[in-house]
């Protein structure tokens, strides 16, 4: 079991529930620990894709874990931006409910990771 001890909007010592692993790409081996149902967001800068604690129109996902199911909830804002590690696109605008382990990436195969 891990427990991630930070100061996250004021509450301190939250248990681990989900996290984002980066497989490839500038996030290779960094992992992004989920607060429950906290969405993290991503966006392109230069090329390159960054993530985003904050809401912003700039956004092209969001992902979320949620504990009570222990799944996770991607949203694609925009079309052909995210892909399942098999390159099935899933659509804009639409939410998608993934169990753990499930791969994915974001624009291209260069930008993998995993539902951990």
């Amino acid at each position: 079991k891990i427990l991630e001890k930070s100061i996250y909007n004021g509450e301190t010592e939250k248990k681990f529930t989900g996290a984002i692993i980066g497989e490839k790409g500038i996030y290779a081996g960094k992992v992004y620990p989920l607060i429950d149902k906290k969405e993290i967001f991503f966006r392109m800068d230069n090329e390159q894709i960054l993530s985003n604690p904050y809401e912003d129109k700039d956004n092209l996902a969001g992902i979320y874990f949620i504990g009570k199911y222990n799944e996770y909830c991607v949203e694609p804002y925009k079309k052909n931006f995210v892909f399942l590690e098999s390159g099935q696109p899933l659509g804009k605008d639409r939410r998608y409910f993934l169990p753990r382990g499930t791969g994915l990436y974001l624009k291209d195969k260069n930008n993998e990771f995993t539902l951990a």
